[in-house]
């Protein structure tokens, strides 16, 4: 009887602590992400932004590229998915609303669908796209001008490589995005169209 009673018992595992990778610099192009003080990730870009490479320092390989285009669709690779072939960036991270209308990106992986928000304290924040409550990501700042700090959770592991690709380019166009508001609040709106004095 004791050991039935022991049999039906379910052993609590205490889940793996976060992940922090902090930024060096304050750049989505150029940097290279830490956790624990030790080098993890260099994202490297040419003169142009138009190729983005995301490397595993310990593992001394390329694990994700983006290429930006200006006529074609913008694409990631990544080695170990999709043999290898570029993705369009508009298929794999596409603009969505969730149920309760908020305006959000699906990233598509191979581990299922996953949803980035804004949020206003937390800039971005990552879920799945079943649980809406509990964040696997978020991304931490203490001011604009600080460095970015990206919170992996645990159950993160398997997209770890997709979830750093995928911010660098939300990250970048929210960037873009305030830049722009904040000219257009300087300067008025450019409605496409050069003004001369």
């Amino acid at each position: 009887m004791l050991s039935s009673a022991m049999d039906s018992q379910i052993t609590l595992v205490n889940p793996a602590p976060p992940v922090a990778l902090v930024f060096n610099m304050s750049s989505t192009l150029n940097t290279t992400l830490f956790a624990h003080s030790k080098p993890m990730y260099r994202v490297r870009s040419d003169r142009a932004g138009a190729r983005t490479d995301i490397y595993d320092i310990q593992a001394k390989s390329i694990v994700g590229t983006i290429k930006r285009k200006e006529v074609f669709s913008d694409t990631v690779t990544f080695p170990h998915r999709n043999s290898g072939k570029p993705i369009k960036v508009r298929k794999w991270l596409r603009s969505t609303r969730t149920p309760g209308g908020f305006s959000s990106m699906t990233l598509e992986t191979e581990s299922g669908l996953f949803i980035w928000r804004l949020d206003t304290s937390l800039r971005l924040v990552l879920y799945r796209e079943d649980d809406l409550d509990s964040p696997i990501s978020y991304v931490k700042s203490s001011s604009p001008n600080s460095h970015l700090i990206l919170v992996l959770k645990s159950g993160s592991e398997d997209i770890r490589e997709e979830i750093i690709v995928s911010f660098l380019i939300l990250e970048q166009k929210l960037r873009v995005q305030e830049k722009i508001r904040r000219s257009e609040a300087m300067y008025g709106p450019m409605s496409g169209r050069m003004i001369l004095h």
